[in-house]
Order: structure tokens, then C-alpha cells, then sequence
């Protein structure tokens, strides 16, 4: 008898597992389109060019000062690197090149600014407040020294304004 009751309890046990264990119909799984293809799933649309326009939203601009401009440009440089990973993600080569990478010609396809952004010239480049291309000097495979001319537009002189560690220059009203 207490065998009889124990293979019972076994055989009891067993069918509520096996009821338990059962696919939950609850949740549909997704149905074809007529068309016999999956229902695409609608996605956040992200603009990464959010980003670049958001750190440079006070460039140039009467909220900001030449020495504020470098320094935005400098935290728009450091965001890159976080973003577009791998060796040398930053073509190094000219303001040009540099500019190009933040509207997306780079290895990731990453727009981190528009096109039509008031940073860039009409050919492109990176330009400061003055409409003087600024001048790139990398410092490391991470770091990026930022130069523009100053109010006077001659590159080399004592008015330019420099990002990293060896300072900005004054503060130079528009």
C-alpha cells in the first residue's frame, strides 16, 4: 500500500511539472504580414548628431567667448574618441578631414554634427568665431590640442587662443 502511494504521489508530481513547464499561451508569438515577411518592430529613431550640436550649442555665440569656443570644441574632440572606438579613429590629417569625420566619414558612420552646422565654413572646415579655420595638433592617440587665431586672424600670434594643459589663452570678447 505504501508503494502504491508513493508511485501516486511520484506520478502526481510528474504531471504538475509537466503542466507547469507548458508554453505560456498568454503571449502570442509575432503573426507574419500578409505578405508572409515578420511585422517590423518600430524603433526609437536617435539622432547622434544630438550630441555634437548639443556640446557646440553655445559656440560661437554671444554665450560663449573665444576661450569657452576652444574649450567646447576640445569636449566635442573627447566625446569622439568615446564614441568612434578602434586604432586611430580620428583621421589626423587636416582641419578638413577632422570636420568630415564629425559629419560621419568615419569608421562607425556616426554623424556627431549636421552638415549645415554653424562650426563649419562653407567648405567644411572648422572655423572659430572670427570665420578663421582653426588649426588641430594631436598630442596622443586620445588627445587632440585645439588653436584658434583670435580676434586678430593670424594664426601664430599672441592673441590665439590654445586648448589642454599648457592653458587657454585670454579671454577675448567677439
Amino acid at each position: 500500500m505504501e508503494k502504491a502511494w508513493l508511485i501516486g504521489t511520484l506520478i502526481l508530481m510528474l504531471l504538475l511539472g509537466l503542466w507547469l513547464a507548458r508554453p505560456s499561451r498568454s503571449v502570442s508569438p509575432p503573426q507574419p504580414s500578409p505578405a508572409g515577411e515578420p511585422e517590423a518592430i518600430a524603433l526609437p529613431m536617435v539622432d547622434e548628431t544630438a550630441v555634437g550640436s548639443g556640446i557646440l550649442k553655445d559656440y560661437a555665440s554671444d554665450r560663449s567667448d573665444g576661450r569657452g569656443d576652444v574649450q567646447l570644441m576640445e569636449r566635442l574632440l573627447g566625446s569622439y574618441f568615446m564614441l568612434v572606438k578602434g586604432d586611430a579613429p580620428l583621421p589626423l590629417a587636416s582641419n578638413a578631414t577632422i570636420a568630415a569625420a564629425f559629419r560621419g566619414e568615419n569608421r562607425s558612420r556616426m554623424a556627431l554634427l549636421p552638415h549645415d552646422h554653424h562650426a563649419f565654413d562653407a567648405e567644411g572646415a572648422f572655423v572659430d568665431r572670427w570665420g578663421t579655420p582653426l588649426f588641430f595638433h594631436a598630442e596622443a592617440a586620445d588627445h587632440v590640442e585645439v588653436r584658434s587665431a583670435g580676434p586678430d586672424q593670424q594664426m601664430w600670434t599672441d592673441d590665439d587662443l590654445v586648448s589642454g594643459e599648457r592653458g587657454v589663452g585670454e579671454s577675448v570678447e567677439r
